[in-house]
């Protein structure tokens, strides 16, 4: 069961990361390539601007956050938090020697 959390977490971060609508509307959102959304004068949602950022952005990051919030969902346990470095690397080796 951890291998498909582990596949499908995987697949699903590259799909999202990579997909054109979904980047168009990051764009729209000013989360975009450049990011323009970091002009508040608060720095807690500047920070938490970025964060959501770097989640959309990089779909290493997509996949180790679905990763463990499914673990935590399906096992109600934080181990997926350490078993999350797998579906770290794993989602890098499909993206660069599979997909592309």
């Amino acid at each position: 069961m951890i291998i498909l959390i582990y596949l499908f977490s995987c697949l699903w971060a590259i799909l999202i990361a990579n997909d054109t609508l979904l980047n168009q509307f990051k764009t729209y959102l000013g989360l975009g390539p450049n990011m323009k959304a970091t002009s508040s004068e608060y720095k807690f949602i500047d920070f938490i601007l970025f964060l959501i950022w770097k989640g959309w952005s990089c779909p290493l990051c997509l996949s180790y956050h679905l990763f463990w919030i499914s673990y935590l969902i399906i096992y109600s346990s934080p181990m997926g938090l350490i078993y999350g470095i797998g579906a770290y690397y794993l989602t890098g080796i499909l993206q660069k020697y599979i997909i592309y």
